[in-house]
């Protein structure tokens, strides 16, 4: 059974992410795609990336920075690209689809693009070097590392299963780094952080 985190971590871990979801969401939607792309752009340009020839992403969801870019030169590249899709509402579980197009999408659970419902998932636990990179949203970050997810712990889980396999690389707003994210022993971290500031190894 997974031992609770204490109630004060708790808090702070609940103000930190309605303070930041309020944040992003105010931002104004020419300003979002501002950033979001120069986040991206980091992205692109780094070797990391460019040499990936697999690739997990994520289709953006309330103010979460955008992957579009990403996308397009996954797809433009010939990258194998994986998109998350629920497996488990209730367990907070999650699996990777690959995908080729957009016409392999569509809205999911709690409104969320994914991919179809038809299609296969990757195999679980991911196969040796069927990943190169995986690009995961969050809330909030730190420079170590850290990572503030939605809550549902979907992420958190996945990674906690693959270890360090792939290159995890946390995509976020500048103004979503904090000096320290409260962590407990479930919360996994990134190997990098790319907003529209820059590249950082953690």
């Amino acid at each position: 059974m997974e031992s609770l985190p204490p109630h004060d971590l708790l808090q702070d871990k609940a103000a930190l992410r309605s303070a930041f979801r309020s944040r992003r969401l105010s931002l104004p939607p020419d300003r979002a795609r501002e950033l979001g792309y120069a986040a991206q752009r980091n992205l692109l340009e780094n070797v990391t990336w460019r040499l990936a020839s697999s690739v997990a992403l994520y289709i953006a969801f309330r103010g979460e920075t955008d992957t579009v870019l990403l996308l397009a030169d996954a797809w433009h590249r010939g990258c194998t690209v994986y998109l998350p899709r629920v497996k488990s509402m209730g367990d907070g579980l999650m699996e990777l689809v690959r995908c080729e197009d957009e016409t392999q999408l569509a809205k999911g659970a709690y409104g969320v693009t994914e991919p179809l419902p038809s299609l296969p998932a990757l195999e679980f636990p991911i196969p040796d070097g069927a990943l190169d990179v995986m690009v995961v949203p969050g809330v909030a970050f730190d420079r170590s590392g850290g990572r503030l997810g939605q809550g549902g712990g979907f992420y958190d889980r996945f990674l906690a299963a693959h270890g360090d396999d792939f290159v995890r690389v946390g995509l976020c707003y500048s103004f979503q780094m904090v000096e320290k994210i409260p962590r407990t022993e479930l919360d996994q971290r990134m190997h990098a952080i790319c907003t529209d500031e820059g590249f950082l190894w953690t």
